[in-house]
């Protein structure tokens, strides 16, 4: 493979053209093929170029495309650790897609026939269902009606919730679910009100976004079909390109591994103060999103639980974290400056790698372990403040491709 360089939107790319001269996949421009001397000479140019591909990559084949792009660049910067990471990284992809794929494992085959059984008992339930409702819905629909007039909202909820689609059914459940809300302090709901969320005996809710029509701004209920939700059900909004802001309800305590995953319009997010847990990749490439506070209860930062958030710039971490997980804010490249509280014992690997625009950081007193390449690639970081003495700070167990920051000047706060 061979690399190009185009100038005119500043983007190292792979080619395999026999010819001269390869097309930029990004603008289209036609750019000559580099060599040797071409790329010794572009070398800061096309390292720039890798780390932006590493940091936006969400496949493991745009990860490789960075990967060959630091390969030829030798030991330039801190190309080998690149090189490590991008190989840990992919590796990790890999594992997600395998895992992904294997859940969808069904023989095409059984699945056809499966649908073609199913289609023929739904018609035939269909026809029965339709028969009954001509004759229940009049009935339910004036027995709702009794209970409405007569104060007994729930039992009319439960009513209209089956005739929802017959007469004004719907009109008189979101008369009655709006004075819940209300009453509550807390949006209550039901599925023939929102058909696009459906919840879990447990409380995880699912946004079903086949089923959704509005726009991109969500409000999820505190209350679902009788349901206080707790949780944000894995994958519940991934790779929802819709999203532009969603209301977390108080209930809420826990966000699921992928459960904001590829969000990549929602600028800000509000988590309640009761939540307690934040998944693997919930709210990676959410590359809009600006701010996020991460509540109080959560006490360790999940694997690239926000990596590839390119436009996170100063990222608020709780009192009582202790532990920020492998890769957790990989390639987040508008983060100026980070302060890890007081209770942070452990930086995973590769956790702030290529966040290029890291200039300032505080480190804990009471941190114990900086993970591989944890800071490789914050190519501004030039100011490390810690919060103890400089022979509590020899005792830290930092592994190799951390050189950003043990050759960065190091404050002292304590003799």
């Amino acid at each position: 493979m061979a690399i190009c360089y185009c100038s005119g939107c500043k983007n190292a790319f792979l080619s395999s053209t026999d010819s001269d001269l390869a097309k930029c996949p990004k603008c289209g421009k036609e750019c000559d093929i580099l060599s040797e001397n071409e790329i010794k000479e572009n070398k800061d140019a096309i390292y720039l170029s890798a780390i932006h591909k590493k940091q936006i990559a969400l496949y493991p084949r745009d990860v490789e495309e960075a990967k060959e792009l630091f390969v030829s660049l030798g030991k330039y910067r801190d190309c080998p650790e690149q090189i490590e990471s991008c190989e840990y990284l992919a590796s990790r992809m890999v594992e997600r897609e395998i895992v992904e794929e294997s859940s969808r494992a069904f023989s095409p085959a059984k699945v056809k026939k499966a649908l073609k059984i199913f289609a023929i008992i739904a018609a035939a339930v269909g026809i029965i269902v339709a028969s009954l409702l001509l004759c229940i819905s009049p009935i339910k629909y004036a027995l709702a009606k009794k209970n409405y007039n007569g104060g007994n909202y729930e039992k009319a909820a439960e009513l209209f919730s089956d005739i929802a689609d017959y007469k004004d059914g719907k009109e008189y459940l979101k008369n009655i679910y709006d004075s819940f809300s209300e009453k509550e302090g807390k949006k209550v709901s039901c599925s023939a009100l929102e058909p696009y969320f459906s919840v879990s005996a447990d409380g995880a809710i699912i946004f079903q976004r086949s089923r959704y029509t509005g726009d991109g701004d969500i409000v999820i209920p505190a209350v679902f079909d009788g349901v206080a939700v707790h949780e944000i059900e894995k994958n519940s909004f991934k790779n929802y390109t819709k999203l532009t802001s969603v209301s977390i309800p108080e209930t809420v305590t826990e966000i699921s591994d992928y459960a904001f995953y590829g969000c990549s319009l929602v600028k800000e997010i509000t988590l309640p103060d009761g939540v307690k847990h934040i998944g693997q990749y919930a709210f990676m490439g959410c590359s809009s999103l600006e701010k996020i506070n991460i509540p109080s209860g959560v006490t360790s930062i999940s694997s690239y639980a926000f990596a590839s958030c390119t436009s996170l710039k100063f990222p608020d971490m709780p009192e009582g974290l202790t532990k920020i997980d492998t890769s957790a804010f990989l390639g987040c490249s508008s983060i100026t400056g980070v302060i890890l509280p007081q209770n942070v014992q452990e930086i995973g690997a590769f956790a702030f790698d290529s966040c290029t625009k890291l200039s300032s950081l505080t480190l804990s007193h009471e941190t114990a372990k900086i993970g591989e390449g944890a800071f490789s690639g914050c190519i501004s970081l030039k100011d490390v403040t810690f919060m103890g003495s400089e022979a509590q700070y020899k005792e830290i167990a930092v592994e190799k491709g951390n050189e950003r920051l043990t050759e960065a000047k190091i404050n002292f706060a304590a003799k």
